[in-house]
């Protein structure tokens, strides 16, 4: 029995849609299954033991190239090569997770009796489906999105004629190589936040190494022992604990301000021993280097580590592998550290609806308003006031942080 699934972006989506591919995997054993995705994305699909096949969406390149005749006869063929494969593949079913109207077009393209998706989605999608499935109200605030994409599972092993079983709920994560990790211990004894022309910084790291480093250096990676395991924190509680926030996402409508993050991280310190990490795109290189000063001067002997755009997908679920707590904006990463099940993390979310989009799992935690105007899922606040999130208080935020991480450290 052969699975496509179409999921091509973005990373949060992505994620939520991960208990699909293990879902199949247990539930029709021997099936392979491949995902149709874009490259931003693929680093999650790619080396997953509940993936047998990635396959990597470049049509945002032809059109892209549109404008450049030189490109067509180059870019015609690939799409040609493109769709005859997936053609030639001869799924038994087709998954359309995304209910956008070129997701559901490359569905359909695949030539399958089973092309199956949401019913009453965005850009007439629906139509192009084979079968279609009523959740009520897909973009609803009550049902997580990570339980819809399961119906969608289920219905379409149904349309097979297959048992349809009740089974956990597993994210599949892609292995990491060593490699990763020896990045990752060298990156979190390395302080990067120190600003230029600042001198160069000596500390102990919670492994007793004495570690020094220049501004915005790492030390050599073939120099730092790599450490096999994470600590375990519990039976040696004199160990820091790693807190990681992840203060930026693409949309203003979820990014809580900088001086809330900074009363944050001071409560932070002030509470637990911990090493505070922050994370995040090239996007936000100036800001999370505001917030991590911010909260050094705050409290001068907290050490604040930057890894803002130093770390890939894969690198980040080593980061999360290693931490106790993880607080974010609804952003890819965040998804990512709750799919990795071993940190508590809590999300603060302004205009996309916590309980349907929220990290998932037992170890998760939403903070939000509940303000008329939410959620709005819109990217600009149309009553120019993102009051959502520039009401939300970090004394709300950190005791949410107290429910997942309870105790000093």
């Amino acid at each position: 029995m052969k699975f496509l699934i179409v999921k091509l972006s973005a990373i949060g989506d992505v994620i939520h849609a991960l208990p699909v591919a293990a879902y199949l995997k247990q539930a029709v054993p021997g099936c392979t299954v491949s995902w149709l995705v874009e490259k931003a994305s693929a680093d999650l699909v790619s080396n997953n033991p509940a993936v047998d096949e990635v396959i990597v969406f470049g049509g945002k390149k032809w059109f892209r190239e549109i404008g450049k005749p030189g490109t067509w006869l180059k870019n015609m063929s690939e799409a040609r090569q493109f769709f005859k494969e997936i053609r030639d593949a001869k799924y038994d079913a087709v998954l359309e997770l995304q209910g956008l109207l070129k997701s559901s077009l490359l569905a359909r393209s695949s030539g399958a009796k089973v092309v199956a998706g949401f019913d009453d989605t965005r850009e007439f999608a629906d139509q192009f489906l084979t079968h279609k499935l009523n959740v009520g109200d897909y973009f609803g605030h009550d049902v997580p999105v990570v339980e819809l994409n399961l119906k969608i599972a289920k219905y379409a092993l149904t349309l097979l004629g297959l048992q349809a079983p009740d089974l956990p709920i597993e994210f599949p994560l892609p292995q990491l190589p060593s490699s990763v990790d020896v990045k990752i211990d060298a990156l979190l004894i390395s302080p990067s936040l120190a600003a230029p022309g600042v001198g160069s910084i000596e500390w102990v790291d919670q492994t007793g190494w004495v570690v020094k480093t220049e501004p915005n250096s790492a030390p050599d990676l073939a120099s730092v022992p790599h450490v096999a395991s994470v600590p375990d924190l519990e039976s040696d509680p004199s160990l820091p604990i790693n807190i990681v926030l992840i203060p930026g996402t693409t949309w203003v409508t979820k990014i809580w301000p900088e001086s809330k993050w900074i009363e944050l991280g001071e409560k932070l310190s002030a509470r637990y021993r911990c090493q505070l990490i922050l994370v995040g795109g090239p996007a936000e290189v100036n800001s999370n280097f505001t917030i991590g000063r911010g909260i050094e001067s705050k409290r001068p002997k907290q050490l604040v580590v930057n890894l803002t755009a130093q770390t890939t997908l894969t690198d980040l679920i080593a980061v999360f592998r290693r931490s106790a707590l993880v607080i974010g904006a609804d952003t890819g990463p965040l998804h990512l550290a709750a799919a990795t099940a071993v940190p508590a993390v809590v999300g603060v979310f302004g205009s996309t609806p916590a309980k349907r989009n929220g990290p998932y799992g037992p170890q998760c935690e939403t903070v939000h308003l509940n303000l008329e105007c939410q959620p709005c899922y819109s990217k600009t606040c149309k009553l120019g006031t993102v009051a959502c999130l520039v009401d939300l208080d970090a004394t709300q935020v950190f005791d949410a942080v107290l429910k997942k991480l309870p105790g000093d450290r």
